[in-house]
């Protein structure tokens, strides 16, 4: 098997072209006798790495001092070319030293690693020094050596060297000599030495190899399967020159097959492998390079499925010091078993695997740790998740449930700096910790983590991903046979069904959870439960149902005397006595929630508070209270640096300005909001934006603005599977494109839409497509049609106790009446419509207009 990378890339790339790029030779110099010419062949041809050629020649021929010898230590991982590219580079630069060329194979990476001594021997004997009269110490013979090379100009390549104690004797002192080291570690220690790191190839780069090496015509016809190949391979040269030749040896073998065996990752290592050439064997030469600790570190950070990891994650499988990570990380770094992935947004130092190295891991793993040293090495890490877990949710949600969990110092610093960003950098971490707990049937702790997910404090771009979490989570609570556990899992189910508008689900899990709580004498959890139904509630427009369940909740919350839940409860009721027109009962509601919050010391609860107590007067069409509660929340948000709260308000800001007719305005702030959820990565905000900005442009009477972006957020809700809001959507289409009278293609969204909205059970929406119907039958002068479906929409929403919505349906009922020339039921209609404005807190005839007024 070859240690070095001599024969790993043979392939074209522009040969010629290459040569042009690197630096020319200044002045020439005539053949003498006795030249050394040590360099083992070039390869014929060369694929890529022409920066990194151009690069290295330039340093090796550049002369900064008149005093100090040139050295340039080249490092990378193995197998990713750093012999070949040496080779290629020595070759290319080699009339710059007329005196002559050594090469030595230092054999770093194997177990007969040479001596110094013995290499500075071999030197000397070639450099025409009688064997009888080379010194026997390191350091005579090291003085003999830079004596002999003083005033020539040679070209040294030190290949596969093991570090920089067998490096140092052998440098030269004589700055018209030049060095190019090749290694596995990174030689930070050589003083004066450019480090150059060789990473893996870009995939333009693999593609080119793997073209020359199978044919063109092969890669051409099965695009996709060779991308995967290269992906599959991570770019490594080693692996990729391997793939090629075992596909080259086989031409009938289609890419796609070999691609589809790669992906077994239990044997991609066994197919990496042909004659000489094998990526395991050249990995092992790297691990059995390292003592037993830093193997067992490498090897235990394979049970990882994380694409990264920092090292906390080490110190917990390792059962080590935080500190003592660091630094066996750093170690294997320079070993290039690992690399060094940035610091994350919290400023924590990330490492990760290449792909093909961490198979090469776990594989050790499994050979060489017992099952339970793994299952053990397991816990401990999933305990670390657990504890870092709690600690966000209880920063997030103070004064809730949870109690803080004992964590390193350092640890708990980062996330004290903010919790919300520290979980949303970890987020992927955390869920992989589920499914990998799960897969190893470690249920309790399964659970433990689901349970510990800050699910109500976030707004996860990714539902899918927090449900299939949340899904095993549920199954290992059932099979450790914890009822606390799943009661609190099928709470947190809920809260996320809701938020993607599956009401159905939600109400079963939450429900389930408020009966499971009940049955084990939990009358908090149960509490907990019935607010998140009392929430779901309001969205499916069971207003009644929704009061009852947060009037329960929050009377053992006064009970227990838990101020914050108090306030929380509080929040969700007094949504609901908007939504039922009980304006004062909403304000008393939201009142005390936003004292209490004050009371805490906690501004930012309040402000969020504040922005939504703003609705309540802005359905009253009392814009100037409602923007006064807005502009006072989100300045308080701005400040704490919260920034999907601040799109949020931003968002009800772009609402209540379009309502007020001030398009322009809205626009403005739209935007805003658009370009924070953009962000924040916020799939959800982006979509439920486009869908305001479209209403706001249709507002404007720019249809067109409106449709695009109406459309837009169509087909992103679609992506995400959100029901509720797709119908939204189509609703706000419609309403668009009936002013174009495009009355077949509007129909057939208010169809879909109301299709969607009776199969979700979603009553406010209902009413609201039968209004939009209304519109819709009124442009067409379908006189009976349209008082049909007012009707409908205004009997939906006195059942719900939507007085305001039920009065202005009315007054558009009015309208038709009035284009038929029927004065009597007219007058009669907009006279009861006024009232209930009025009843419902219209205090003069302009409030009045503006909630009668139909856009």
């Amino acid at each position: 098997m070859l240690s070095g990378g001599i024969a790993f890339w043979q392939v074209k790339d522009q040969v010629g072209k290459q040569r042009q790029e690197l630096p020319a030779a200044n002045g020439t110099h005539l053949p003498q006798a006795g030249r050394l010419y040590q360099l083992p062949p070039d390869i014929e041809d060369f694929t890529g790495r022409a920066e990194d050629a151009t690069e290295l020649a330039r340093l090796l021929i550049s002369r900064r001092a008149d005093t100090a010898v040139v050295v340039t230590a080249l490092s990378g991982k193995g197998g990713v070319g750093k012999t070949t590219l040496a080779l290629h580079v020595a070759h290319r630069i080699r009339n710059q030293f007329p005196d002559g060329q050594l090469y030595v194979n230092l054999r770093g990476a194997e177990a007969q690693v040479l001596d110094p001594a013995e290499v500075l021997s071999r030197f000397l004997r070639e450099l025409g020094i009688d064997s009888a009269s080379i010194p026997e110490h390191l350091e005579d013979r090291a003085r003999m050596y830079r004596a002999q090379l003083a005033d020539r100009r040679i070209f040294l390549l030190l290949d596969n060297a093991l570090n920089e104690q067998q490096i140092r004797p052998l440098l030269p002192g004589s700055p018209s000599c030049a060095v190019l080291i090749t290694s596995r570690s990174r030689l930070a220690a050589l003083s004066g030495a450019h480090i150059h790191s060789l990473d893996v190839m870009t995939v333009e780069q693999a593609l080119d190899l793997l073209r020359h090496i199978v044919g063109r015509a092969r890669v051409a016809a099965e695009p996709e399967a060779a991308s995967e190949i290269v992906r599959l391979c991570g770019r490594l040269p080693l692996a990729l020159r391997i793939a090629g030749a075992r596909l080259a040896s086989r031409q009938t073998d289609r890419l796609a097959g070999f691609a589809a065996r790669l992906r077994d990752e239990q044997h991609r290592l066994d197919l990496l492998k042909v004659g000489d050439l094998e990526v395991r064997a050249n990995f092992a030469l790297s691990y059995q390079g390292c003592d037993e600790e830093l193997r067992r570190a490498f090897r235990l950070l394979g049970v990882l499925k994380a694409a990264d990891f920092s090292a906390w994650t080490l110190a917990a499988l390792a059962g080590v010091s935080l500190q003592a990570a660091e630094e066996m990380l750093e170690r294997l770094v320079d070993a290039e078993l690992i690399e060094i992935g940035g610091e994350d947004q919290t400023g924590i130092r990330r490492y990760r695997f290449h792909d093909l190295l961490r198979v090469y891991a776990r594989e050790r793993l499994a050979e060489e740790e017992s099952e339970a040293d793994r299952e053990k090495a397991l816990a401990r890490l999933l305990e670390l998740y657990i504890a870092l877990a709690t600690n966000v949710s209880v920063l997030l949600e103070p004064g809730g449930y949870g109690e803080p969990a004992h964590v390193d110092p350092a640890l708990l610093r980062a996330i004290h700096r903010d919790p919300r960003e520290y979980f949303l950098t970890h987020e992927t971490t955390f869920l992989l910790g589920v499914e990998l707990a799960g897969e190893t049937e470690l249920w309790r702790h399964a659970w433990r983590l689901t349970r510990a997910l800050p699910v109500t404090s976030l707004w996860p771009s990714d539902w899918s991903t927090w449900v299939r979490v949340h899904l095993i989570g549920l199954d290992a609570a059932q099979r450790d046979g914890s009822r606390e556990g799943e009661a609190e899992i099928r709470c947190q189910m809920g809260a996320i069904h809701r938020a993607q508008g599956d009401y159905t689900f939600a109400e079963q899990h939450l429900r389930a959870s408020a009966e499971i709580a009940e049955e084990i004498g939990d009358e908090l959890r149960g509490a907990i439960a019935l607010s998140v139904l009392g929430d779901t509630y309001r969205y499916t427009g069971s207003l009644d149902q929704g009061v009852r369940c947060f009037t329960q909740a929050l009377n053992v919350f006064r009970r227990r005397d838990i101020p914050r839940y108090i306030a929380w409860a509080l929040n969700g009721l007094g949504d609901l006595q908007r939504g039922q027109s009980k304006w004062q009962e909403a304000i008393d509601s939201f009142t005390e929630c936003i004292q209490i919050f004050d009371q805490l010391g906690d501004r930012l609860e309040s402000a969020r508070a504040r922005v939504r107590f703003g609705i309540v007067y802005r359905d009253q069409c009392l814009y100037g209270e409602a923007e006064r509660l807005y502009l006072n929340g989100l300045g308080v948000i701005r400040e704490s640096g919260d920034r999907r709260w601040e799109a949020r308000t931003l968002r009800q800001l772009g609402v209540l300005w379009r309502n007020m007719g001030r398009t322009k305005q809205a626009i403005k702030a739209l935007n805003e909001a658009q370009e924070i959820f953009e962000e924040l990565v916020d799939r959800r905000g982006v979509a439920v934006v486009l869908r305001n900005k479209g209403d706001a442009y249709r507002r404007a009477g720019d249809y067109k603005a409106a449709l695009e972006c109406l459309e837009d957020a169509l087909a992103r809700f679609q992506e995400l599977e959100d029901r509720r809001w797709q119908a939204r959507s189509r609703m706000s289409i419609a309403d668009t494109i009936r002013h174009a009278a495009r009355w077949e293609e509007a129909d057939a969204h208010l169809k879909a839409a109301s299709e969607i909205l009776q199969e979700i059970d979603d009553c406010p929406g209902q009413a609201r497509v039968l209004r939009t119907f209304g519109l819709f039958h009124t442009g067409q002068r379908h006189w009976k049609q349209a008082i049909e479906a007012y009707q409908e929409s205004r009997t939906i929403y006195e059942s719900l106790g939507d007085r305001a919505w039920a009065g202005r349906t009315m007054a558009e009922e009015a309208a038709v009446h009035q284009a038929m020339g029927d004065e009597e039921t007219w007058r009669d209609l907009r006279r009861r419509a006024e009232q209930i404005c009025r009843d419902c807190g219209a205090r003069t005839d302009d409030e009045v207009g503006l909630w009668l007024t139909s856009w």
